[in-house]
C-alpha cells in the first residue's frame, strides 16, 4: 500500500507490471489495487525463453506445454487473467507482438523487432548524441547552446 500510494499509481495512463519469475504477493497486491482504482494494467512475464528451454531440457515438455503450464500457473496460483509472456531474444515468438498492440492500441505501423534504435546521423553508434543540441539538451550536459 505504502509503495503504491508513494509511487502514485492510481494517477497513471497505464501500467506495466515486469517480472522475470513468477508474480509475487507485491506485484500481485499492486494489481488488485490497479484494478480497483481503474487504472488499465498489463501483467507481463519475460525471460519465458528461458523456461522454455529449461523445461525442455530437464523434462522434455514442448514450446507450448511450457506456455500453457506458466499460464495456468499465473491464471490459478496469482489471479493473472491475461498474462503476457514475452522474451526480449525472441520478440516475434511469444507474446511481444500483443502486448505492443495492447499498450498502443493507436500504433499504426510496427517497426521490426529486432530493428535497433534509430538516432539520426548516429548510424556506427547507437548512444552517439546528434551534433545539434537543444537549449534544454545543452545545458542538461554541460554545453552552452550554439558554442562548441
Amino acid at each position: 500500500e505504502t509503495y503504491i500510494a508513494n509511487m502514485g499509481l492510481r494517477y497513471f495512463d497505464k501500467v506495466l507490471v515486469c517480472t522475470a519469475e513468477r508474480f509475487t504477493t507485491t506485484e500481485v497486491d499492486v494489481m488488485k489495487e490497479l484494478e480497483q482504482h481503474k487504472v488499465p494494467f498489463f501483467m507481463v512475464r519475460t525471460k519465458v525463453d528461458i523456461d522454455v528451454w529449461n523445461n525442455e531440457q530437464d523434462n522434455k515438455a514442448s514450446h507450448e506445454e511450457t506456455m500453457a503450464a506458466i499460464r495456468k500457473d499465473l491464471s490459478s496460483q496469482r489471479g493473472v487473467s491475461r498474462p503476457f509472456l514475452i522474451s526480449s531474444r525472441y520478440p516475434d515468438i511469444y507474446d511481444f507482438p500483443g502486448l505492443i498492440k495492447a499498450v498502443f492500441p493507436g500504433l499504426r505501423r510496427q517497426m521490426r523487432a529486432g530493428a535497433g534504435e534509430f538516432v539520426p546521423g548516429a548510424l556506427e553508434d547507437p548512444w552517439a548524441l546528434p551534433e545539434s543540441r537543444s537549449s534544454v539538451l545543452s545545458g542538461l550536459q554541460g554545453y552552452w547552446h550554439g558554442v562548441e
